[in-house]
């Protein structure tokens, strides 16, 4: 069973984040029936000592028992050295993407309401298909009416109200608020700041 993480997240995500590390990784034991799109997350506490440290894992394949309601939310994988690409709206209020190690997250579209995001994974800088800055440039660039980027490099001339760079591993959750998607990340492990 989850421990209440599910309600206590769906109940303040801000607060929750702050206290709490999630672990997003599809190579995570207990982690592999995540898909990209929208399902039914069930949030994890995998230590008995530590429950602040939390896997994400598919709801559906949890054993009983397990807690009453899932997290419905869209989900966004990481593809080794390339990008993935998922369009959100409706559905859900929520979206996780993998881990971010020095990959690119970025949100876009015409406004905050229906949007496209990606994850732009570089595990091998010399085998990525997308590299990151000429990336992060080309969003920029593309004059969307709403654009997030969280970059793993300075993005030079980017303003600082789209565009913010993390130093080290961060993760990144998205929440529909009001009909606008609203992202958050980690900067810190107590820490939790808007994208």
């Amino acid at each position: 069973m989850a421990g209440g993480n599910n309600a206590s997240f769906t109940a303040n995500v801000n607060t929750y984040l702050q206290t709490h590390q999630l672990m997003i990784s599809p190579q995570g034991i207990g982690s592999q029936g995540l898909v990209a799109g929208l399902m039914d997350i069930d949030l994890v506490s995998i230590d008995p000592h530590n429950a602040q440290f939390v896997r994400l894992e598919n709801y559906a394949q949890r054993p009983l028992p397990r807690e009453a309601h899932a997290v419905r939310s869209f989900y966004l994988p990481a593809i080794n050295d390339n990008t993935s690409t998922l369009a959100i709206g409706v559905g859900a209020n929520y979206i996780f993407t993998a881990d971010l190690s020095g990959c690119l997250f970025a949100a876009y579209g015409a406004n905050a309401g229906n949007i496209t995001v990606e994850h732009v994974n570089v595990r091998n800088p010399l085998a990525a298909v997308v590299p990151i800055l000429p990336r992060a440039l080309a969003i920029i660039a593309a004059g969307h009416g709403f654009y997030k980027i969280l970059s793993p490099v300075a993005v030079l001339g980017a303003p600082a109200a789209h565009v913010k760079t993390y130093a080290a591993n961060s993760s990144v959750v998205g929440v529909k608020i009001g009909g606008a998607w609203n992202f958050y990340y980690k900067p810190g492990m107590n820490a939790v700041a808007l994208l």
